[in-house]
């Protein structure tokens, strides 16, 4: 074969067709309330991808001016009314098909389980992921992940007494094919 032929079955062997992973932290927002409002961040991918973030008095949070350790910096989203249930809803404008995302607190009061639930477009459950978040569980936080052939919602909570009081941080996501 010659060199035109191997680099067409290169390019058609789907090598080249994966899907590049996109992420989102909160570093670049303003600490502070989203105002009552679902924070909504455009263009994500450069091609008009949106990612609308939902929950009861979202916040982004400076992690350190909040615990104080300093091995930890950085900004993370929480929602600030306790307990509740409803935790926080990412919806995505076009379907991905892999998310992972750093979620956990500072100690103090039992958080478990964090845990992601994702959705498929038609609003159906299709696969969920949690992990422990007990008492005296201390950052780094846990990497929770999902993934499904066309997500287009994934919402994620934290029980324990103070339900919905864990924060989130670190988002990577693969669009779906």
């Amino acid at each position: 074969m010659h060199r035109a032929g191997w680099l067409l079955l290169l390019l058609t062997s789907g090598v080249a067709a994966q899907r590049p992973t996109l992420r989102i932290d909160f570093d670049a927002l303003p600490p502070g309330p989203t105002r009552g409002e679902p924070l909504l961040l455009r263009d994500v991918d450069g091609r008009g991808l949106e990612v609308r973030f939902e929950g009861p008095e979202l916040r982004v949070i400076d992690l350190f001016e909040f615990a104080h350790d300093p091995s930890v910096r950085g900004r993370a989203l929480i929602t600030w009314s306790w307990p509740q249930e409803d935790g926080i809803t990412i919806t995505f404008s076009r379907p991905i098909s892999y998310l992972s995302a750093r979620a956990g607190d500072f100690g103090g009061d039992d958080d478990g389980p964090l845990t992601l639930r994702a959705y498929d477009c038609e609003g159906s459950e299709i696969v969920a992921a949690s992990a422990p978040w007990p008492s005296d569980a201390l950052p780094p936080f846990r990497l929770l992940e999902v993934r499904g052939p066309a997500i287009c919602r994934v919402r994620f909570t934290s029980g324990g007494e103070h339900a919905g009081s864990a924060f989130l941080d670190d988002l990577a996501f693969t669009l779906a094919q």
